[in-house]
């Protein structure tokens, strides 16, 4: 298991965060499933189906793992209903999904066919009315099975959500006699501002923040908008482990929760100081190079102007008012170099 599935996992196992996900799902965020009241159970499913092989018959065993497997209790209307419910944790996109989760849900259900059969027959109670075959009572009752994925990318979900979706045929025939599966599933993307405030536990933020995480501007909004907001020490793990968010060490280590509004800000005020720093040099650059110009320029305005002044002493020259040694002198230049500046003249001027 990588770091950001381990971080998940470690994060949704928490009952509070588990019972919070299922009540967001099943009853708007109200707290209909109590945390306290959660069971841990095997996440290894298992069924045992039917197997024939080299002409020999028998039973054989197979097996899943699922991410975080519990038993809760539904009580409402004075009525108290068992259930087990389960929980996939993805930090990327499973385009198989359905056919994942129905896997693992036919599973459990094989498991409590085959707890009842062995119950059954070892209390020899399917020896009546041709219930013998199967070990199952008319009157055995399953417990239902809900598969929750809990997507924790800032990304929109693109697989399918349906085993329909997966199917190579668009016939309606064929697909309306072909047993469907949808899965259920929370992400963050989809989720508004008024279904955020459903969650009781801090899912909801951690949720909120992978969905703002990819937009800059509207994350710095949403940090400003907020004057606390404490996490737990595995919620700003999940944070760390699945958005470019950094939480400087400073305010996790050794620490059982986390003020993420004052490490967002810190964030925020690094970027900022980065992107001045950056302005900055830019800024150095662009005056550096506008200082280079204006000195091209001088230099070039320099050199015109001498040119000009040599020009004008060779035109005396040539008329006869100056001799060769003060033109020279004139011109700064010895007189070896006055007389190629006259040819380099005089050649342009022919040109």
């Amino acid at each position: 298991m990588g770091k950001p599935d381990t971080v998940t996992y470690d994060y949704m196992k928490q009952s509070e965060v588990f019972a919070d996900a299922f009540n967001f799902l099943l009853y708007s965020g109200n707290k209909v499933i109590d945390s306290a009241e959660l069971k841990e159970l095997d996440t290894r499913a298992i069924a045992s189906i039917y197997n024939e092989s080299k002409g020999k018959k028998g039973n054989k065993a197979v097996h899943k793992y699922r991410d975080i497997f519990k038993k809760a209790i539904i009580k409402q209307d004075g009525k108290a209903t068992y259930v087990l419910l389960g929980i996939e944790n993805q930090t990327d996109i499973h385009y198989a999904m359905p056919v994942r989760n129905m896997i693992y849900d036919a599973l459990s259900y094989g498991e409590q066919v085959s707890e009842k059969e062995k119950h059954n027959r070892d209390n020899k109670l399917t020896d009546f009315n041709g219930q013998y075959l199967s070990g199952f009572l008319k009157s055995d009752k399953l417990l239902p099975v809900i598969t929750l994925a809990v997507y924790f990318g800032p990304d929109k979900w693109d697989g399918p959500l349906t085993l329909h979706e997966m199917l190579d045929t668009s016939d309606d025939v064929v697909l309306k006699y072909t047993q469907n599966y949808r899965i259920n599933l929370i992400e963050p993307a989809l989720i508004d501002e008024e279904e955020l405030k459903m969650f009781s536990s801090d899912l909801g933020r951690v949720l909120e923040i992978i969905k703002y995480s990819e937009d800059s501007a509207r994350f710095k909004e949403y940090v400003l908008e907020k004057e606390e907001l404490i996490l737990s020490k595995e919620a700003g793990n999940v944070i760390e482990n699945v958005t470019s968010i950094k939480i400087p060490d400073k305010l996790k280590d050794g620490k059982k929760e986390i003020d993420m509004c004052l490490a967002l800000r810190e964030i925020i005020e690094e970027e900022n100081n980065k992107i001045i720093k950056q302005m900055e040099e830019e800024n150095i650059k662009v005056i550096k190079q506008m200082e280079e110009e204006k000195a091209d320029i001088i230099k070039d305005s320099e050199r015109k102007i001498n040119d000009a002044v040599t020009h004008k002493i060779i035109d005396l020259f040539v008329k006869g008012k100056l001799d060769l040694e003060e033109a020279a002198h004139e011109c700064n230049l010895t007189v070896e170099d006055f007389i190629h500046a006259k040819e380099d003249y005089e050649s342009s001027a022919l040109a």
